[in-house]
């Protein structure tokens, strides 16, 4: 039977909730599979290492006595211990992290020590549709202060690309493209209706998008709509009980995919948004090779950053409200964003299962970089 370790972190973010889903997905199809919750900083954490003194004698960081004894030499011993009965690799993570030469160096290691373990990307998005990362990453544009250095990997790291959403404005290359669009299940009961008022969720401040928020805020305060806006950090538990008690949830900035998005919606939520790129991620294009802009479901309200528009939309979503009508458009028009796809993860297991991926894979991967259409 098909082993595949699935490598995450602990934290409240969206790799967990990712990870877990991807587990629950794949027992579903009877494959062994484990979350490793401190996969990435196992992929991340440096070996002990060796230091020349100034005269060049060469001293020992730790003794290899040390190395075992330590909780850091220890915990690395015993993962690559574990990693040996292991089939595959599903690395989850996003972009531009997945592909930076400084992020998750032990992965090369992983291919060095097991020549014929496929190593796979479970993402949010795919780096073929998102245009300018290509030449951030390849270039080594500062982008924001986030990318540092140049030469970064590219689409050649992976063997193969699990994807949430596959969709954005830029067009995805014709042709071959390693990827298996499977969705994202986050459907391990927290996320319900549970409103107990018509009520408004603002995300957390952008300082580059102030003029959005404040037609926000303008338009919940002249309809009089309770409304909570986020600050600071949120347990998992906290927030999706916040996301339980919402109505209509409101974006702060344009989402890469906006895993928010999907579990507002899971509990019977509206989005509202100034501007329909800002969930692109969503958009219903049946052909990804044709750019721009396409539908999205009908739990979204585009309002255009207009005032009196938002405050119609507001009044009429207040009128029309109910939760469980809202949980029902979404399982029909974005279903594979709350239980996934399982019919695409079984078209990528079958394709491990004869040997279509395969450990080597990646090396072909090089020359569908210069297929991305890249943004200055």
């Amino acid at each position: 039977m098909m082993k595949i370790a699935i490598m995450a972190d602990n934290a409240d973010n969206f790799v967990k909730p990712r990870s877990e889903g991807l587990n629950r997905m794949l027992s579903k199809t009877g494959v062994e599979s484990k979350v490793f919750y401190q996969g990435l900083r196992f992929l991340d954490c440096p070996e002990p290492v060796n230091k020349l003194d100034s005269s060049g004698v060469l001293k020992m960081a730790r003794s290899l006595k040390n190395k075992f004894s330590n909780p850091v030499g220890k915990f690395l011993d015993q993962t690559w211990k574990e990693l040996e009965s292991y089939d595959v690799m599903v690395v989850v993570e996003t972009v531009p992290t997945a592909y930076l030469k400084y992020q998750l160096q032990r992965i090369e290691e992983v291919r060095k020590r097991f020549p014929k373990m496929p190593v796979v990307l479970y993402s949010s998005i795919y780096l073929s549709t998102l245009g300018e990362w290509i030449g951030f990453l390849k270039e080594g544009n500062d982008y924001h202060g986030f990318i540092k250095g140049s030469g970064h990997f590219g689409l050649e790291r992976y063997d193969w690309h699990l994807i949430g959403s596959a969709t954005t404005e830029n067009p995805m290359p014709a042709g071959f493209q390693p990827l298996t669009v499977i969705g994202c299940d986050i459907n391990d009961g927290s996320l319900f209706p549970e409103q107990q008022e018509f009520r408004a969720l603002i995300d957390f401040e952008r300082p580059n998008h102030m003029h959005e928020r404040a037609i926000q805020i303008m338009a919940l305060e002249k309809t009089k709509t309770p409304y909570t806006v986020l600050h600071g950090r949120y347990p998992m538990a906290e927030i999706r009980k916040i996301y339980r008690q919402t109505s209509i949830y409101f974006l702060a900035h344009l989402e890469a995919f906006g895993l928010p998005i999907a579990e507002v919606q899971a509990c019977g939520g509206l989005i509202f948004t100034p501007y329909a790129r800002w969930a692109w991620a969503h958009f219903d294009k049946p052909d990804l090779t044709v750019p721009g802009e396409g539908p999205l479901s009908d739990n979204f309200r585009v309002y255009e950053n207009d005032l009196d528009r938002l405050c119609n939309m507001i009044e009429e979503a207040r009128k029309e409200f109910d939760a469980k009508r809202n949980l029902e458009i979404f399982l029909s028009q974005d279903g594979k964003f709350l239980n996934g796809d399982q019919n695409k993860l079984s078209e990528f297991l079958s394709g491990l299962a004869s040997g279509n991926i395969h450990s080597q894979l990646h090396k072909e991967h090089e020359k569908l970089n210069a297929l991305i259409e890249t943004k200055p």
